[in-house]
């Protein structure tokens, strides 16, 4: 009900349409809250595109303002400061603002090279050191450009955990496989030679770029495969030999693939027949991926091994690279978990830094420095800044002091210079700083922003305030419910046939329910609206317990029970075999609320809303500025 309510707010992606908002009048206030008229206009619009009968201004005005009253009621009880409210409306907010703290232009770049990229297949051979290591790392690329062998530089230095099965040699790469700075990295160097060094999160990187060729795409196949013995002799080996050997030479006669590999194979694949989908380059060990990608369509390999064991494999079927159009949606949505997306959010904080004033102050700078310098350790340094008010940080008219760039407290790794360190951690900040100065104002230069952020919010509020005002009230207070239905009775007789009303107990054996029975019999002061909880905790295993209020014909136990039916054959039933019934009689007209709860609650729900709507009509003034109404844009 909340989703329903709130709406699909973002069905297509918001980018920024303007930096310079136009004048937006207020054209109405609720409890002194404006309402301005790009609001009321965005809400308007879009509520008659999802209605078949549209409303007049007049009754779209009064309906909102109906809607505006509900906000302000929930404003008043504070439901926005809710600890819950706050973290899902901060995270709705952040997806919906993210577009506007990203230059659109280097976003549109960096698909359309995702997608160059992916056109294209580079075999590349590796090697990484630890962050620490970084003049190891520019000896190391100095030593290959002049000659060094790069197998033997990566087996003897390398850090990567897969050196010991590749020796370095990472085979052919496709983009979108590896962080983004290591693929652009190795995109970017010429077939034959070595990259600059490439800087991620997992170390320092450098490539051999051996060969390029077209992506070609992906194949999907299935295989069988047999492990190598666990004692790996010469006797063993010939065994897994010759079954792999009579495996092949069953296919080669006409066996079924997938069912030899559901019988035979020892990977986990083969309870789908070996299927292993679709799969592109590098997806699999070398030696798997030369065989998949060599078969044509149809074909089956000979036996061959990689560190697994022995395969055979069935190529089913190929494709290529998508167009573009098709890539677009799926390359955006992976670019925020490559590092793409950073260099967008770089070109943003580069351009805000310019329309924004914005500096780290060397006069702030200095003074961690002689802190730093007077200090025994790093930690009584920062402990000497915590409460300095020297500035820092400034973006516009925002300052960062030193005591707030040591919240939280600096880390730097061990053998780092302090002062290299914390300068960097500034310019950092700096970044941080710049972008939270832009977000804070973007709903005021975006109003197409504004309006979905506030409808959004709003929405929440009213969802809460109304739960608890109306919808909550009305459907648990069973007492309220019974009292409406007596006062209104005469609404609820439409039924056009009789109904058996009671409740049908299921048991697991015939001897169960003879106990059931003797205990309902035992305790005759059993409330009826009890029976279940009772029953329950009397007999807590093999029974279930249904009330039912059902005209003939919708159930074969209710109708032997209420209408005279034979007694149903329950042989069948997997458990419920047996049954007895419980206060079961047949009305002709419903006698509680419970028997007609639908309609019952719906209609004491209008009759809260309303009584509702009529004290927020006098607790909270209402403004509205007529010549601006005039000014509301025609339905088109």
């Amino acid at each position: 009900m909340k989703h329903l309510l709130l709406s699909a707010l973002a069905a297509a992606t918001l980018l920024p349409l303007s930096a310079k908002a136009p004048k937006d009048p207020v054209l109405m206030t609720v409890d002194g809250v404006p309402v301005t008229l790009s609001e009321f206009e965005y809400l308007y619009h879009k509520n008659h595109g999802q209605q078949i009968d549209r409303q007049s201004l007049d009754e779209y005005l009064d309906m909102f303002t109906i809607y505006k009253l509900k906000v302000a009621e929930a404003r008043r009880q504070r439901v926005d400061t809710i600890q819950a409210f706050q973290q899902e409306f901060n995270g709705y907010r952040a997806e919906l603002v993210a577009p506007y703290l990203r230059d659109s232009l280097t976003e549109k770049q960096l698909v359309k090279e995702a997608y160059d990229h992916m056109k294209e297949s580079v075999e590349v051979d590796h090697l990484m050191v630890p962050l620490e290591k970084k003049a190891l790392i520019d000896s190391l690329r100095q030593a290959l450009v002049n000659g060094a062998d790069f197998t033997a530089t990566a087996q003897k230095y390398s850090t990567d955990p897969s050196i010991r099965s590749n020796n370095g040699y990472y085979g052919w790469i496709s983009a979108g496989q590896f962080p983004y700075e290591w693929e652009e990295g190795v995109y970017n160097t010429p077939v034959g030679e070595i990259s600059d060094v490439i800087t991620t999160r997992y170390g320092h990187h450098l490539a051999k770029v051996r060969n390029r060729r077209p992506n070609p795409g992906e194949v999907h196949a299935r295989h069988i495969l047999l492990t190598y013995p666990n004692e790996r002799t010469d006797e063993a080996n010939a065994a897994v030999k010759q079954r792999i050997d009579s495996i092949y030479g069953a296919l080669q006669a006409g066996a079924d693939f997938a069912d030899v590999a559901k019988r035979l194979s020892d990977c986990p694949s083969g309870a789908q027949g070996g299927d292993l989908g679709w799969f592109g380059t590098h997806r699999m060990v070398p030696e798997f991926e030369a065989v998949s990608f060599a078969l044509a369509d149809g074909e089956i390999s000979k036996p061959f091994t990689t560190q697994f064991g022995w395969h055979i494999v069935e190529r089913m079927g190929h494709r290529g690279i998508a167009p573009f159009e098709q890539m677009e949606a799926s390359i955006r949505a992976k670019m925020a978990q490559d590092g793409r997306s950073n260099r967008a959010v770089e070109t943003k904080i580069a351009q805000l830094k310019k329309a924004y004033p914005s500096k780290v102050l060397q006069s702030g700078l200095d003074r961690i420095n002689q802190a730093v310098a007077a200090a025994a350790d790093f930690d009584s340094a920062i402990e000497s800044l915590a409460h300095d008010t020297t500035p820092l940080i400034t973006v516009a008219d925002s300052t960062v002091t030193i005591a707030d760039f040591m919240n939280p407290r600096p880390r730097i790794a061990p053998g780092s210079d302090p002062s290299t360190a914390l300068s960097a951690m500034a310019d950092e900040r700096l970044n941080e700083v710049v972008l939270t100065y832009e977000d804070h104002r973007l709903e005021k230069k975006h109003p197409e922003l504004r309006n979905i952020v506030n409808e959004y919010r709003d929405g929440m509020m009213l969802f809460e305030v109304s739960n608890q005002k109306v919808w909550n009230a009305a459907a648990n207070d069973y007492a309220a419910l019974n009292e409406y239905f007596k006062t209104h009775r005469d609404k609820y007789t439409d039924w056009s046939e009789p109904r058996f009303k009671g409740y049908v107990i299921y048991a697991t054996s015939d001897s169960l329910i003879q106990e059931v029975n003797k205990f309902i019999a035992a305790n005759p002061s059993i409330e009826t609206d009890s029976i279940g909880p009772v029953l329950r905790g009397a007999f807590p295993r093999n029974i279930k317990i249904e009330r039912v209020l059902l005209p003939k014909g919708k159930n074969n136990v209710v109708d032997y029970a209420g209408f005279g039916a034979e007694l149903p054959d329950l042989s069948g039933e997997r458990r419920w075999k047996y049954f007895t019934t419980y206060q079961g009689r047949v009305i002709d007209q419903p006698e509680e609320a419970a028997d007609a709860r639908g309609a019952v609650t719906a209609d004491y729900q209008s009759e809260l809303e309303k009584k509702w709507v009529e004290e927020l009509r006098k607790r909270y003034p209402v403004k509205i500025n007529k010549k601006i109404l005039k000014k509301v844009k025609p339905l088109q």
